[in-house]
């Protein structure tokens, strides 16, 4: 290796001897290989010694030098290291505690005369030159000791309250830095005209606010709308279920189903699909059915590509194209709503969806607005069936009180009800607010 290589490499050891990945035997070792460079080494100790502010390190680095002085055949080190008096000087005044203790212990082990050490002692305690009693020395040591510790320990007396309360009031502020408590949420999202926008387009509101053609508006939201029945009506038994099976959440049957194999079930030949007697509606809930359906859909919305296996040339096209097109005219509504997510889906945090609409139309908003991969199948509810207020209470239960909740929408309604459950609210009203999330 040249000279820059091994300089180089000793350089390392330092740095990976602060991080306690090398022990000192490793860089002194090392340093004793290639003694010719001490003058190198030394100053690259010194640099590190006065540039750490840190006791605890630096008094590493004074017992690196001392093992390297100890350990030092030739003692070349020992040489250098007081070869420069007003470096040492430097050492022991600003780490006289541990520093002086260390010169005292290298002259009684002869590592060093007295003629050497005496010089770098003088201005920091001037027993060392015979000058001072005994009594003043250790009056000078013991107030010594004292100011290190009050240093140290940042501790100050006051003669009474008084006293601190006009030392605080006339003091400038100071900022506390306290460490950052990481908090787990529950992030409660509405789903129409909060993540997703297509009533409004439907009804022209959005043309109001997004100034654009209220015609064109209107077509996107009809098309969306299509698209939302077609896809849920379809592949999500939505004909059978939307009516009069609504549920809150996919797992409400769970108790029902009997977990027999889907692959060979005929889904359009059972009871439920074929219900035409009155009597035996009325009889029979179909709830083995339903949990059955249920369990079904779960697993189709899970898999990935679920409608572009599904949907026709002209459907997909369709979709691409109302999909990109909301999100142009409502300016990146979307690619707002994907940042959002792609940042608060992950980590502690969990995101529970809950619309207004039924279950089988959320399902197929998500999918058909590419949300799906941010939600959990069960952690999506339906307020159709059932009030917004009893899906809180089945989330609050279901997670229970170790998380903050904080609910994002559009309405009074929700702002409402989170102000009764004593969570957090976040109005979503234009694209630029989703930062607030």
């Amino acid at each position: 290796m040249d000279s820059m290589d091994i300089r180089l490499n000793f350089m390392i050891l330092l740095d990976e001897f602060v991080e306690s990945k090398k022990k000192p035997e490793d860089v002194v070792s090392y340093a004793c290989q290639y003694e010719q460079f001490a003058s190198d080494f030394v100053e690259s100790l010194y640099d590190k010694l006065f540039g750490e502010n840190d006791v605890e390190v630096a008094e590493k680095f004074l017992n690196l030098i001392d093992m390297l002085i100890r350990k030092s055949k030739k003692r070349v080190f020992s040489k250098r290291i007081l070869k420069d008096e007003v470096l040492m000087k430097k050492s022991v005044e600003k780490f006289l505690t541990f520093s002086g203790g260390m010169l005292q212990h290298w002259r009684r082990k002869d590592v060093l005369t007295n003629d050497q050490i005496f010089p770098s002692l003088k201005p920091i305690n001037p027993v060392m030159d015979g000058r001072t009693s005994h009594s003043d020395a250790m009056k000078m040591i013991e107030k010594d000791r004292e100011q290190h510790k009050r240093a140290r320990q940042q501790w100050f007396s006051y003669d009474n309250e008084i006293d601190l309360f006009e030392e605080v009031w006339e003091s400038p502020p100071k900022e506390i830095y306290l460490p950052k408590k990481t908090t787990k949420r529950v992030y409660i999202f509405d789903l129409d005209e909060t993540l997703i926008l297509y009533r409004s387009f439907l009804s022209g509101e959005a043309a109001r606010k997004f100034k654009g053609d209220i015609k064109y508006f209107k077509k996107l939201g009809q098309d969306m709308e299509y698209l939302i029945s077609r896809v849920s009506e379809r592949y999500l038994f939505g004909k059978q279920l939307e009516v009069d099976y609504d549920q809150t959440n996919v797992r409400d049957l769970e108790i029902y189903d009997d977990k027999r194999n889907l692959a060979y079930y005929k889904f359009d030949s059972d009871d439920l699909s074929m219900r035409k007697n009155p009597q035996l509606e009325y009889l029979n809930t179909f709830t083995l059915e339903r949990a059955l359906r249920w369990r079904e859909i779960s697993f189709q919305f899970r898999k990935k590509d679920f409608l572009r296996n599904r949907l026709n040339s002209d459907e997909l096209k369709l979709w691409e194209e109302t999909f990109h097109e909301i999100n142009a005219c409502s300016r990146g509504w979307m690619d707002r709503v994907f940042h959002m997510l792609d940042y608060r889906s992950s980590g502690p945090h969990e995101v529970v969806l809950v619309s207004s609409c039924s279950l089988t139309s959320t399902l197929a908003k998500l999918l058909l607005f590419h949300l799906k991969r941010y939600f959990l199948v069960e952690n999506i509810y339906s307020a159709n069936k059932h009030k917004r207020e009893e899906c809180f209470k089945r989330i609050q239960n279901r997670f229970g009180l170790g998380y903050e909740y904080i609910v994002v929408a559009d309405g009074d309604q929700e702002k409402d009800l989170a102000y009764e459950f004593n969570f957090s609210f976040i109005r979503i009203e234009y694209p630029e607010d989703f930062k607030k999330v």
